[in-house]
């Protein structure tokens, strides 16, 4: 093809065409730049589609990700709802003017003393920051996915420092002799009497009440927090499927 327009070019010129050679040449440039142009066109076609796939298998990856987080959210919720009504019906058992520190801390043995540690998935977003393809990502729905890993990271760093705290002060009562299974009301045993454990009791129910304000308040902190997620996940799920289906 090359020789065949060199070819024509030496004619002209051999034949003394010269305007006509300038005119071939111009037109001969022009066919090049559309060449180059069209090129350029397909290379960028190929990189948008290669891009759309790539983006397409992030959003199903995130979906996954927010429904697993979705289940999971939802049963953390549950727990701490129920663990909530515990601790409300103890703080009920105040208004009894009978009560002493043997029923305080029989009461504090119906509490569930179980923390709750929480992981979220966040595979995929850390894969898109890592990589640099979080930039495929619509700038709204990438700071909605930013936002709900630093939410999710804020909820596991709080609660993670409440519960050091709480685990320390359960131990120390554990070392005062605490029993969650055993009722110091109507059970005896030799060994609590031989080490005075029940002379224990005041400190025990001070520092476990403690522990266990410290556990509800903590655990309201990450319902409403949870609730929230829920709620970004629920937008960010939305506007996922709405760039699926364009």
């Amino acid at each position: 093809m090359i020789k065949f327009f060199r070819k024509i070019r030496q004619n002209l010129l051999s034949e003394g065409k010269t305007g006509k050679y300038f005119k071939y040449a111009i037109g001969e440039i022009i066919l090049v730049v559309i060449g180059i142009l069209i090129a350029l066109q397909i290379n960028n076609w190929n990189e948008n589609r290669k891009s759309n796939v790539t983006k397409h298998d992030y959003y199903n990856q995130l979906l996954q990700d927010l429904k697993k987080d979705t289940d999971y959210i939802k049963g953390n919720i549950v727990i701490i709802d129920s663990n909530i009504v515990l601790y409300d019906n103890y703080m009920k058992g105040f208004q009894n003017q009978d009560i002493n520190p043997k029923i305080v801390l029989y009461n504090l043995t119906k509490l569930n003393p179980e923390f709750n540690y929480f992981g979220f998935k966040t595979n995929t977003i850390e894969t898109l920051q890592s990589t640099g393809d979080i930039k495929l990502i619509p700038t709204e729905i990438r700071n909605k996915l930013i936002d709900l890993k630093n939410a999710q990271n804020f909820l596991i760093k709080a609660t993670s420092n409440n519960d050091a705290v709480y685990l320390r002060d359960l131990t120390s009562v554990v070392n005062l002799g605490y029993a969650p299974n055993f009722n110091f009301l109507t059970k005896k045993n030799k060994i609590i009497e031989d080490l005075n454990v029940e002379n224990n009791i005041p400190e025990m129910v001070l520092k476990l009440n403690g522990a266990y304000l410290l556990k509800n308040f903590t655990e309201k902190l990450a319902e409403r927090h949870l609730k929230a997620m829920l709620l970004e996940i629920d937008d960010l799920t939305e506007q996922i499927n709405a760039e699926l289906e364009k």
